[in-house]
């Protein structure tokens, strides 16, 4: 007979940049910020180099403001290494910006013409349905004499949709001009061109090389005015896709120039996951409010919300037999993040646990731990379309 108990889970901040506690030393002996990885044998702190040591064993990061002694561990009474289901790092990733071109073409004289933005995202699927949320502008070109196609003036247009999507009271776009001398199918030339100012760009005329309007989109602000809550442990990038509503004269060239990609991990994320940990761990306790309404207490946070994390986490199975026998399964999921910065506290931890679950032939991740990048800057794709194997890193 195998019964549910109940199921807990526990983040671990570790703030210091130093390796982890040297073997053989006691709970007393944790720095303030420093993690440990200790039997529940001993006592003592392991490297993973003594597997008789390793069977059972707890995670902790020293605490402030209490006994020598007290740490913030891992969830449950200790990681049994025969329970562990998944061992993942995964690396912090700022955010990148969607980067859009669109080059208009053959433009008709007085005539209508409109950019759609549709957005695709999975959590927008799941509170509005497969309505997707759009934004349209409308843009008019000019009159001219006569009109045949392409008698217009693609200048005009460009200007009015500049003007249109900068003007947008919800703010989720940014506009800006290029010349059209650029390749608008080259990525990096498109990225890297000048933005025209505002008297180069009243200068153009329909003598001109039709420019280039490049549109960014900022997913977390997009995802915010949705009311798309965060989610950091399955972080979805919302992506806008642009279209053209005219006439068969103009098909203008539209280009992702750059794949957008959400922030992922930020302190503000974590803080969700602690203040959910806070129920199983008495911080403040399962129940929230007391019997008259009031707080019970704070939560107490430790993720600066600011920061960017690099993570490595733990779920496991904690299998124990109750007083009316059979035996009952807790799941436990265990999180220890390490600011974007700090490798030798993160790489001598995952050291030490690649030697640990090697019992349970999970991969090793240290080369995984090592390639998180450590200036904050450096986008980090957690999906690589054309090759599954690439997804995430750990």
């Amino acid at each position: 007979m195998h019964a549910p108990n109940e199921n807990a889970s526990n983040l671990l901040v570790v703030p210091n940049n130093n390796a982890i506690q040297t073997l053989g030393n006691g709970w007393s002996d944790l720095a303030t910020g420093d993690v440990g990885i200790f039997s529940v044998k001993t006592g003592l702190a392991i490297t993973g180099t003594v597997l008789s040591d390793a069977r059972k064993f707890v995670i902790g990061v020293g605490g402030t403001g209490a006994p020598a002694d007290f740490f913030i561990k891992s969830a449950g009474d200790g990681i049994d290494i025969n329970g562990i289901t998944a061992y993942n790092v995964r690396c912090f990733t700022p955010e990148r910006s969607q980067v859009v071109a669109v080059q208009f073409c053959d433009i008709e004289c007085d005539t209508d013409y409109a950019l759609k933005f549709a957005m695709t995202f999975p959590r927008e699927w799941q509170n509005y349905g497969f309505n997707p949320f759009s934004k349209i502008f409308l843009l008019r070109s000019a009159c001219c004499v006569g009109c045949d196609c392409p008698t217009g003036n693609c200048s005009d247009v460009t200007i009015k949709a500049l003007n249109a999507i900068n003007a947008d009271p919800d703010g989720l776009f940014t506009a800006d001009v290029i010349v059209g001398t650029v390749d608008v199918n080259d990525p990096v030339a498109v990225l890297a061109a000048i933005a025209l100012t505002a008297p180069q760009i009243a200068a153009l005329t329909e003598a001109d090389p039709c420019p280039i309007i490049r549109i960014t989109i900022t997913p977390q602000t997009v995802a915010g005015f949705c009311d798309i809550p965060r989610n950091s442990y399955y972080p979805k990038t919302p992506v806008m896709d642009v279209s053209f509503v005219g006439t068969n004269c103009c098909v203008p060239a539209i280009v992702v120039v750059q794949s957008p990609v959400l922030a992922n991990v930020l302190g503000v994320d974590l803080r969700a996951d602690e203040y959910f940990d806070g129920g199983y761990e008495g911080n403040p306790g399962p129940m929230r409010l007391s019997q008259f309404g009031l707080p019970l207490g704070p939560t107490a946070y430790f993720a600066d919300l600011t920061m960017g994390y690099h993570v490595v986490s733990l779920s496991y199975d904690n299998v124990s037999v109750p007083a009316g026998g059979g035996q009952a399964v807790n799941s436990m999921y265990t999180q220890v993040v390490f600011p974007f910065a700090n490798s030798v506290a993160l790489l001598s931890f995952v050291t030490a646990l690649d030697l640990i679950v090697a019992h349970r032939n999970f991969e090793a991740l240290l080369a995984d731990a090592t390639a998180c990048p450590v200036d904050g800057t450096t986008v980090v794709s957690i999906s690589e379309i054309d090759d599954p194997s690439l997804d995430g890193i750990g």
